[in-house]
């Protein structure tokens, strides 16, 4: 019985499976039909037909005759041989051959494309050709009037264009034969060729149009502006040197020679050229006139510049060397009490030396001024450099200055420290009187010591003379460590010994009943007596701790607030 409804299952199946297959297959047969049908009705013909309203001759001949044939081939042989196909696929499909009709379907797909782009391309080709066609028309006629207008412009400006207007007649007559090609091409039926001639045509007399109207603003510039502003620099030159100045560094002669020729350069080839770049390069011209006025501009500037800088640099020399010699006196007067370290006297020195050179060299300025030795412009860059100096010089001799007034400064800091340090060495005794300790440890009395010696080693120091700045203040920082750090071990000191006591007198209650316990709070008490705080506080927290965990915290905390930690 199993096996009955197994093999009727499958039964189903297969024939579920052929029917959904079959299904699809007819469906695809349809979409194919439809897309024969389609391209069977597409106006191939009609579009075909606007082409006999244009001269059937030539290329539009050759081209209407290939694109017709080519639909008829498609209407009488391939569209009807695709319609068997069709017509096998569904009796396949009848037959339940599914395979043989996939394959058969998949090649008509292919077919039907193949149909599909020959005719894409066909009417592509149409319209352009009758698109040509009609641009070629319209576009004709303005394109001979503007011939026609710029040969009229040349031909009245002959004078204005010069040399060019002989250039821009023969491009005409180019122009002019490419118009007649373009006749003779439309009359034979080759519009593409003519389209293609036509802009070419286009194209040539929009660049002469431009040139037209660049041209003669820029021959005006090259045989009439250029030239004027270069007869006017020769003579500003040489009235320059005839009045003194030296210019044979601008190279100015040159530099004019070298315009010239590239105006005759430009002048030659302004019509054949790309006229963007003849006014690119134009104007790179007129910089370059630019920059020479500039340069001579900048001798006259430095010239009268020169006649009040003078002046001025040597009031400030005449300053700086009285402030140096004010800083010499100065410098002796403070080493009677003051030792000045060995680099700041040779930096005293260097100011006086700096300022020597900075005097020679301003010998050499007014001589080259005076006697006309230099370039202006070479001989303000010394100044520059004199002023650059003097600035510099300025700055050193006040970094000098200050450092003898910090000399006095950090005299009276040092007194002031030591003051504060005594102060702050006293409140730390006062603290271990005040807590009523049992005795000091000795490396604590060694703390105490060494800062009280250090500061009286710095007070010796002060009364010393000359003092020595730098030795004070090696010595001030020692005696800061030693009295901070002395400081700290009062606090830490009055702290252990208040907790060493505290947890002896806690650790009593256990001693009757935990003989370890009153064993290592002997060895505490014996510590304490003999001034060791911080090691009866060791033996007493591990002997309480192991009773009473807590019991170090807690008298931790009422020593903090007892002395306001």
């Amino acid at each position: 019985m199993v096996y009955v409804i197994a093999a009727v299952s499958v039964c189903a199946a297969i024939v579920l499976l052929g029917s959904f297959s079959r299904k699809n297959l007819y469906k695809e047969i349809d979409r194919l039909e439809a897309w024969k049908i389609d391209i069977t009705n597409r106006p191939v013909t009609e579009e075909l037909a606007k082409l006999k309203g244009l001269n059937m001759a030539g290329e539009t001949e050759e081209k209407f005759e290939k694109w017709r044939n080519d639909w008829d081939e498609l209407v009488t042989t391939r569209l009807p041989a695709l319609e068997e196909k069709l017509f096998d696929a569904e009796e396949s499909v009848d037959k339940f051959g599914f395979r043989k009709a996939r394959v058969t379907l998949n090649h008509l797909e292919r077919e039907l494309q193949k149909i599909e782009d020959t005719i894409s391309l066909i009417l592509k080709e149409v319209n352009e050709l009758v698109v040509s066609e009609e641009q070629n028309r319209t576009e004709i006629e303005e394109v001979k009037k503007l011939y026609r207008d710029t040969r009229q412009y040349i031909l009245a400006h002959h004078r204005t264009l010069g040399r060019t207007s002989v250039q821009f007649e023969k491009r005409l007559v180019e122009v002019h034969q490419q118009i007649q090609r373009f006749d003779e091409l439309t009359e034979h039926g080759n519009h593409l060729e003519a389209r293609t001639v036509l802009l070419g045509v286009q194209e040539e007399l929009s660049v002469l149009s431009e040139k037209l109207e660049y041209i003669p603003e820029l021959l005006v510039q090259l045989q009439t502006n250029i030239p004027s502003q270069l007869e006017e620099l020769q003579s500003g030159m040489l009235e320059m040197a005839n009045s003194g100045y030296l210019l044979e560094h601008l190279h100015v002669q040159e530099e004019i020679e070298e315009i010239y020729e590239k105006v005759e350069e430009e002048i030659k080839q302004i019509a054949e050229v790309n006229i963007e770049e003849t006014k690119q390069r134009v104007e790179a011209l007129f910089s370059k006139i630019e920059a020479i006025y500039s340069a001579l501009e900048n001798e006259v500037e430095a010239r009268s510049a020169l006649i009040g800088e003078q002046t001025t640099i040597e009031k400030n020399i005449a300053h700086m060397k009285q402030d140096i010699e004010q800083l010499e006196e100065e410098t002796i007067a403070v080493q009677v009490n003051y030792r000045i370290e060995e680099k700041d006297l040779k930096a005293q020195r260097d100011l006086e030396k700096g300022l020597n050179k900075v005097m020679t060299k301003f010998e050499v300025v007014r001589d080259a001024f005076h006697n006309q030795k230099q370039a202006y412009s070479t001989i303000v860059e010394m100044v520059k450099e004199i002023e650059e100096q003097l600035t510099s010089l300025q700055s050193l001799y006040k970094d000098y200055q200050k450092m003898l007034h910090t000399l006095r400064k950090d005299e009276l800091h040092a007194k002031e420290t030591i003051h504060q340090l005594k102060k702050k060495l006293g409140e730390a005794k006062k603290m271990v009187k005040q807590n009523n300790l049992p005795g000091l440890p000795e490396y604590y009395l060694n703390g105490i010591e060494a800062a009280e010696e250090r500061i009286m080693e710095v007070h010796e120091k002060l009364n010393e003379t000359p003092l020595d700045i730098v030795s004070i203040n090696y010595s001030l920082k020692a005696a800061l460590d030693t009295v901070d750090d002395s400081v700290q071990q009062t606090g830490k000191l009055i702290e252990q010994t208040m907790m060493a006591e505290k947890l002896i007198t806690y650790g009593n209650r256990y001693r009757s009943r935990y003989p370890f316990i009153a064993e290592q709070l002997e060895k505490a008490e014996r510590e304490f007596r003999n001034y060791h705080y911080e090691e009866a506080l060791k033996i007493a927290a591990e002997a309480v701790q192991k009773i009473e965990p807590e019991a170090l915290r807690k008298i931790g905390i009422e020593i903090e607030e007892k002395i306001g930690v």
